[in-house]
C-alpha cells in the first residue's frame, strides 16, 4: 500500500538522500520499522474513510509477538500529518 511505503519515508527509515530532508533513523529493527509504518498508513486511511487491512495486520503483529515493539509515536503522528498535507486532507 501506498501509505505504507510513504511511512516508512516519512518515518525515516529510507537512508538520507540529496533531496530529502527527513533524517534517517538508523538502529531500528525491522519490526519497529514495519509497525511505524503500517501504523500511519492506519491512521491515514481511518482518517480518510478508506477500509484498508492495517488493523488485522497490526493485531495479528501483536498476537504473534505478545507485545508491541518500542516505536516512536512522534514520528508516527508527524508522517500522519506530512500526508495529510501532502493530500491536503488534513482537518
Amino acid at each position: 500500500m501506498l501509505l505504507h511505503e510513504l511511512g516508512h519515508f516519512y518515518c525515516g527509515h529510507m537512508p538520507e538522500e540529496e533531496y530529502s530532508k527527513i533524517p534517517f533513523r538508523s538502529g531500528l529493527s525491522k519490526e519497529q520499522q514495519e509497525f511505524e509504518a503500517e501504523s500511519v498508513a492506519y491512521l491515514v486511511a481511518k482518517r480518510m474513510g478508506i477500509d484498508c487491512c492495517s488493523a488485522e495486520y497490526l493485531s495479528d503483529y501483536l498476537e504473534d509477538k505478545n507485545m508491541m515493539p518500542v516505536v516512536s509515536y512522534d514520528s508516527i503522528i508527524r508522517a500522519v500529518a506530512k500526508i495529510e498535507k501532502l493530500l491536503k486532507i488534513s482537518k
